[in-house]
């Protein structure tokens, strides 16, 4: 992968994060509300949550590091 198109995914991820953890932020009374119903509205909803926010920063670290030149020792 070229330089550039690692910045470019980088800064595509990172600015997906950021949005996903604003958007956290800025509906958080909303967001608690609705993943601490105990009627059983929307169950899986916090779970999937989960798996985006995952998804998101995952990706944007994996770029992050592979911009900082650190990478796993290969095995033998």
């Amino acid at each position: 992968m070229s330089k550039s198109e690692l910045y470019i995914k980088l800064s595509v991820s990172g600015a997906i994060s950021a949005a996903l953890y604003f958007l956290l932020y800025s509906y958080e009374k909303e967001i608690m509300e609705s993943f601490t119903r105990t009627d059983g509205f929307y169950p899986a909803l916090p779970v999937l949550a989960a798996l985006l926010f995952s998804f998101a920063h995952g990706a944007f670290t994996g770029y992050f590091w592979e911009a900082l030149g650190v990478s796993a020792r290969a095995r033998k």
